[in-house]
């Protein structure tokens, strides 16, 4: 398993509930204590 820490959100953070692997399989946030897991926005290129 792998430790989930807990950070304080910044400008263009991305919250959400689960996260699907590239090998399909889901990962939900509520299995690791957590109400939505926090992920920085990423920018796109023009």
């Amino acid at each position: 398993m792998a430790k989930v820490v807990k950070a304080k959100p910044t400008n263009g953070a991305v919250f959400s509930p689960k996260i699907t692997l590239k090998n399909g399989r889901v990962i939900y946030a509520a299995d690791y204590g957590l109400k939505a897991f926090c992920f920085s926005a990423k920018t796109r290129k023009k």
